[in-house]
């Protein structure tokens, strides 16, 4: 069994999470891009998330009243010292819950005097990550990924993977004029609507909605399905560990039948924006940074 450490200085943010609609969870974030989420018992997440926290405040200032001597911390690399480390994840800059820059005289004084922790609430952390949007400072990926991460989605849970959007309309052309807006989705709204004959038929249920049973009642609803969910990610990424597995593991130990995977963009696109009513599933984010997930690299026997 493999055992993952982190310092607790390298704990860049800490974030509770659900996980199986259960607020059981808890991700953490290090400054060398790794995270992991672990589950606790109930009862026993908040006192972990108050010991974490507090040790990694401590180790902070710790840091910070040691100034640029050495210090068993700084021993981890002579080139790349903790304190650079930190000033380069600039978790502040984006957001993430943590602005600590051990470069900064103000921030380390107020660390090493114990008056700082480096949590913000989300609305402050929402208007910091807009704020740079809007200055160009970070690009629309690394937005809508940290609006994910505060939303309470996670790469570690498949029924609560990051959700991107279909950005384009057209996956028929040999060529595309990205100044023309016909090719481009309605960002304005969700894939339900962007047919009017489909999002009539979602009004018309709607209004149209008879209850089935009047003991245990049903609310009104226009869309029977979501927009994302484990089964949507594994159909994706199925071509990819380790979501190959989880897409067997759901199928009750087999691939899908061949006409039901993954195959054209194109299609996937015509089903989700007007084809069906039972289908309004958004992207995931690799379709915006990893091409492997098109390609069979791994030979698996998908049918035809």
């Amino acid at each position: 069994t493999s055992v993952r450490r982190w310092a607790y200085w390298s704990i860049r943010d800490i974030q509770r999470r659900r996980y199986l609609l259960r607020p059981v969870g808890m991700e953490l974030f290090a400054t060398d891009g790794s995270d992991c989420l672990l589950i606790f018992h109930k009862s026993e997440r908040q006192a972990v998330f108050d010991h974490i926290w507090a040790a990694r405040t401590e180790a902070l200032a710790k840091i910070a009243r040691q100034g640029p001597g050495g210090g068993a911390e700084r021993e981890s690399s002579a080139a790349n010292p903790p304190e650079k480390r930190l000033g380069q994840a600039h978790a502040a800059a984006v957001g993430e819950g943590v602005t600590v820059d051990l470069t900064d005289p103000t921030q380390t004084s107020e660390l090493a005097a114990g008056k700082w922790t480096g949590r913000a609430s989300a609305k402050t952390l929402l208007k910091n990550l807009r704020r740079r949007w809007e200055h160009r400072k970070i690009s629309n990926l690394q937005y809508l990924i940290h609006l994910n991460t505060l939303a309470g989605r996670s790469y570690n849970d498949l029924t609560q993977y990051p959700v991107f959007p279909w950005v384009l309309s057209d996956y028929t052309s040999e060529t595309l004029d990205l100044s023309d807006p016909s090719v481009y989705r309605d960002l304005s709204k969700p894939m339900g609507a962007q047919d009017p004959k489909r999002a009539e038929q979602y009004k018309k249920r709607f209004v149209e909605w008879v209850e089935p049973d009047e003991e245990r009642p049903t609310p009104r609803f226009h869309y029977a399905t979501h927009y994302s969910s484990a089964a949507y990610v594994t159909f994706f990424l199925l071509r990819l560990e380790p979501f190959t597995s989880a897409h067997v593991q759901l199928q009750g130990g087999k691939f899908d039948h061949a006409d039901r995977l993954f195959s054209s963009v194109a299609e996937t696109w015509q089903s989700a924006s007007r084809g069906s009513l039972a289908d309004v599933k958004e992207l995931t984010p690799e379709f915006y940074y990893m091409p492997d997930f098109l390609l069979n690299v791994n030979s698996l026997d998908l049918g035809s």
